[in-house]
């Protein structure tokens, strides 16, 4: 215990000298010209801090690589923008990074800077910072599709892919609603797919997957000129959503939207998937395990705002009212009507309640009133006899 406080005490020490190090610029042996005019600065620093704090810096400031003017390291970093280096220099010294949250492309700036820098530590520093849900979430799933390539290029920087996963589970229908979507890679629309979260009717789910694996041909392909297609765009198709296919919920699909914008694309379905769906149709029997319902997430704020009416008379018809009943129990729009109701039901029963109350007031006040007014007139009377 006492080794580990005297530890603690050397290493907020030697951060206080290393700041006063970095902020006084004094006895330095490294010169840094960092970016390009117009936004260029030049930096001064450490060799002996920089070689610990970063493997980059170690290679650099080696002899094989040592570039000397007047007994001074000269490193130029032109990919680096002065500001991004300043905040990266500051950490090398005192191991904090100072980091405005209103401007969350600057941190993510710092984090690619530090890579490339080599400053292990400030890219899982970087990374935690980037995933706290209270700044970031909106700037993440605004440039999702930005930073998924990024991730990609980078696998080392786990801590932000997997709360990507995270974001991706918890909001998928902001994904499946952005504009970015047809450009996200697969990996992100299975992990979607899979949410039970995902706030959309099903024949929308459908639509947009149909898009994003059109969307991956190198060919222009219409959708709605679908007689137009040949067996080969087919087959394409059919290869490119082969993973997405059977996470599609078409048990969740009324009878008029499916032969509409199903049957159509029967040639890319697995035929095992797509006669099941047939037979439920056609028989309201479900030959395979029921898809579980998706649920809206209450962290989105979005209401869905599509009229049901249709899909209803249209299960009636069919006589698939019950499983309809069970599909929306879930929905949001459904639970707020609920909410709306008992809110209905509450308000007349606290005006009733209120009325009787008052009632029961008034009463009480008029039993009173006479009670005391048949006690004064005869007690008068008693009075009046006395005297007679």
């Amino acid at each position: 215990m006492t080794f580990q406080l005297m530890q603690n005490l050397f290493d907020k020490v030697g951060k206080y000298f290393n700041y006063k190090q970095y902020s006084t610029d004094t006895n330095y042996d490294v010169i840094l010209h960092v970016g390009e005019e117009p936004n260029y600065k030049k930096f001064y620093a450490h060799s002996a801090t920089l070689k610990i704090k970063s493997k980059y810096f170690e290679s650099a400031l080696s002899k094989r690589w040592i570039n000397k003017e007047d007994d001074y390291y000269i490193l130029n970093i032109p990919n680096i923008s002065p500001k991004v280096f300043e905040i990266i220099l500051r950490f090398m010294y005192t191991d904090k990074i100072l980091s405005d949250k209103t401007n969350p492309s600057l941190l993510f700036d710092v984090l690619l800077a530090a890579d490339r820098l080599c400053i292990d530590k400030l890219i899982d520093y970087t990374q935690i910072l980037l995933t706290d849900p209270t700044d970031f979430t909106n700037f993440l799933l605004d440039n999702l599709l930005e930073i998924c390539n990024i991730t990609n290029l980078f696998p080392h920087f786990q801590i932000l892919q997997r709360h990507i996963k995270v974001l991706v589970r918890n909001y998928p229908t902001r994904i499946f609603k952005s504009q970015y979507f047809l450009e996200l890679p697969e990996n992100i629309i299975i992990s979607c797919l899979e949410s039970d979260n995902l706030n959309l009717y099903e024949i929308n789910i459908w639509n947009n997957v149909l898009d994003w694996g059109i969307k991956q041909f190198s060919r222009k392909l219409n959708k709605r000129m679908i007689e137009d297609w040949t067996m080969e765009d087919f087959m394409e198709l059919e290869e490119k959503l082969e993973n997405c296919i059977p996470l599609i919920r078409f048990h969740h699909i009324n009878s008029k939207d499916f032969y509409k914008a199903v049957v159509p694309f029967q040639p890319i379905i697995p035929g095992r998937i797509y006669n099941n769906i047939i037979k439920y149709h056609l028989t309201n029997e479900i030959s395979i395990p029921f898809c579980s319902v998706r649920r809206p997430n209450l962290r989105e704020n979005e209401v869905l705002l599509e009229n049901k009416t249709t899909m209803f008379l249209s299960f009636l018809e069919s006589g698939k009212y019950v499983v309809y009943l069970c599909s929306i129990i879930y929905e949001k729009k459904f639970h707020n009507y609920i909410k709306f109701m008992m809110f209905l039901i509450l308000c007349i029963l606290y005006f009733w309640l209120t009325v009787f109350v008052a009632h029961v007031i008034v009463w009480l006040i008029t039993i009173y009133t006479l009670r005391v007014t048949i006690r004064k007139c005869i007690d008068y009377l008693h009075i009046e006899n006395r005297y007679l």
